[in-house]
């Protein structure tokens, strides 16, 4: 779990008991270690928008946004942290993207089947839109690509890509208040959008959902809205297509995801 607070960027391992209660299937959540990456500064006082994924060598990767000031603020950059013994200890982290005179934001890791790890993320300034640029590393995350441009305009904040098969992987992403997700069939190479987002005829729409894959290969996607709860969506063709969103009232979530 990456928790980021306005005074510290914090890794925090939950242990999953099975608790004798009311209900015999009811989980208790335990908080088992807690650990700073990266404390604030004078110079960058919040930490925010974290993606944190486990390598194929089983080290802990993790990359989040800071800077002085709102996110609108064109000072904001990319840091990246990684741990060698399942989050215990953090060495120093470092800056990865700063962009003179812009903001960059949004960060969202992957790791591709041939071991390369991906970051996607925006870079702006406040007067113009948000641009989707994608670096890649053959190391783990300790040196990075120059910026490509290209791909498919979309916000993966914080979410990681989903594994199908070989080669292929869906990345949960929104654009212009619908949801779906960005499809890669050849190693995370390139992307495209799926064939069909989903949305609400509603203020704010869909955005930054959340996708698991059900034991009958289907996928289910939490779905953020302006409605007072979390909506879900089904696929049942890999991602393609998205059905209506159906609300949960149950799961009361204002404007969350």
């Amino acid at each position: 779990m990456l928790w980021l607070s306005s005074t510290a960027l914090i890794v925090a391992t939950c242990l999953l008991l099975a608790l004798a209660t009311t209900s015999a299937d009811a989980p208790s959540v335990r908080l088992v270690s807690r650990q700073t990456i990266c404390p604030t500064t004078p110079e960058s006082p919040t930490n925010i928008i974290g993606s944190l994924i486990r390598l194929k060598s089983g080290r802990l990767l993790a990359v989040w946004c800071s800077g002085p000031g709102p996110e609108t603020d064109n000072q904001r950059w990319l840091w990246i942290g990684y741990s060698d013994d399942n989050g215990h200890t953090w060495p120093q982290p470092f800056i990865t993207v700063d962009t003179p005179d812009k903001c960059d934001i949004n960060p969202s890791l992957m790791q591709a089947d041939s071991g390369q790890v991906v970051l996607f993320y925006h870079s702006y300034t406040g007067e113009e839109k948000h641009t989707t640029l994608v670096r890649r590393s053959d190391d783990e995350g300790m040196t990075w690509s120059a910026a490509e441009t290209g791909h498919p305009h979309c916000f993966v904040q914080g979410c990681t890509a989903m594994r199908l098969g070989p080669g292929h992987f869906i990345w949960p992403a929104n654009l212009e208040q619908q949801s779906g997700v960005i499809i890669s069939e050849d190693d995370a190479q390139s992307w495209r959008w799926c064939q069909q987002r989903t949305t609400l005829d509603h203020r704010g729409g869909t955005s930054e959902p959340s996708i698991v894959q059900l034991a009958d290969g289907s996928l289910l996607a939490a779905l953020r809205t302006h409605k007072g709860c979390h909506y879900f969506s089904h696929s049942t063709d890999q991602g393609e297509n998205w059905g209506e969103p159906v609300p949960a009232p149950e799961l009361p979530a204002p404007q969350a995801p």
